[in-house]
């Protein structure tokens, strides 16, 4: 496998990036298959919006040759433990993890090495549970307002469709019409391992012939800037780090191109992402997803987040953690495409390792 090293603005050569499917570039030789490890701490399966169960997804990180994987579900880690079973028997070691919507859901968060039973974290994911059902439910109704086409009904148009989808996975019998209406809203909803997401109401819209595909339905009507746009109302970045850390975790900036264009709930505070970026590191921020496939991977993203880091006094510079990360869904529209395939430098993966190993839990501070 041919790898595509390169350096953050030629400054800090401790930062690389990673695209595993591009060539290497001439100045700086692909490093040798033992001074390398195969990490891969952002994946999803079907508990969140992935599209596989944990058990098809640790399978695929140890036919990738993944030695250290984490799952990352959306503000849910109710799949660790069938994940953290099929990788015992696999061989690959699983870190409990958790990817958390941060204010208004367009800032992520990962939890690294977090333990699902503390009190807090366990608050949050109740929460956050409510919240995107509050979510959703508010966003079919805003499109029942519009008139746009079919009238959507919550539980069986978005809920039942999506207990049907993953019992078809775990080869179940999908739930009728009748028998559902049978269990009600509260059963059915405490039902099925997974959330209801934008892309599931978008799926819908296709669906019922109100848009020809998903991306029409984001940019007409359930996109940021759409008519029926609901945003989420999540914990403040200060409250989730101090969550990951008082789990026990590691908290790193999951996608930060995403957040280049500062996310408007922060814009007033933040003039631009290398401030937001600050304030993050001055809050406990532990690492930032630095590699990446070839598909989340550009050469403007290299530079963007380069300039930040630049920003840095030395010492958070050095102390910062630079992940890899696929963000495997099993979806072609969403993060990488396949599971691993981003071998790093033994000597920045050990400083990961080591950090999840003696991370300690610290007191939760309160939110400013």
């Amino acid at each position: 496998m041919k790898l595509k090293l390169s350096k953050l603005a030629s400054l800090l050569t401790a930062v690389l990036f990673l695209a595993a499917t591009a060539p290497a570039r001439s100045e700086l030789a692909p490093p040798a298959p033992d001074a390398v490890m195969n990490l891969d701490l952002h994946t999803h399966t079907y508990c969140s919006d992935g599209g596989e169960t944990p058990e098809t997804v640790v399978g695929k990180a140890a036919e990738a040759g993944v030695e250290f994987l984490a799952v990352t579900d959306h503000d849910t880690m109710t799949c660790v433990s069938r994940a953290k079973k099929e990788a015992d028997a696999k061989g690959v070691r699983l870190i409990a993890g958790i990817e958390i919507s941060v204010g208004a859901g367009s800032m992520h968060v990962l939890g690294l090495g977090v333990d699902a039973e503390n009190a807090a974290l366990k608050a949050l994911m109740e929460s956050a549970d409510h919240e995107r059902i509050r979510r959703a439910e508010a966003i079919v109704q805003k499109l029942n307002d519009l008139n746009a086409g079919k009238p959507i009904d919550f539980l069986a148009d978005l809920v039942l469709t999506k207990v049907n989808k993953n019992r078809v996975i775990d080869g179940a019998e999908p739930i009728g019409a009748e028998a559902a209406a049978e269990m009600g809203r509260e059963a059915l909803l405490s039902g099925f391992t997974g959330e209801i997401t934008r892309p599931d109401i978008a799926q819908v819209l296709v669906d019922k012939g109100y848009v020809a595909d998903t991306k029409e339905a984001f940019s007409k009507y359930i996109g940021n800037d759409g008519p029926a746009y609901v945003p989420v109302q999540g914990p403040s970045f200060t409250d989730v780090l101090d969550i990951i850390h008082n789990a026990g975790g590691i908290a790193v900036l999951a996608h930060p191109f995403t957040i280049f264009k500062v996310p408007a709930d922060l814009a007033k505070q933040y003039a631009d992402f290398d401030a937001l970026f600050r304030a993050l590191v001055e809050a406990g921020l532990d690492g930032v997803e630095a590699y990446q496939p070839q598909t989340q991977y550009t050469k403007d993203n290299e530079t963007k987040l380069s300039a930040a880091l630049i920003t840095l006094p030395e010492k958070a510079r050095r102390k910062l953690l630079y992940v890899p990360s696929s963000d495997y869904h099993a979806h072609e529209k969403i993060g990488g495409k396949n599971i691993g395939g981003l071998p790093m430098p033994k000597e920045e993966a050990a400083k990961i390792l080591r950090a999840l190993n003696i991370h300690k839990p610290r007191a939760a501070k309160s939110a400013k």
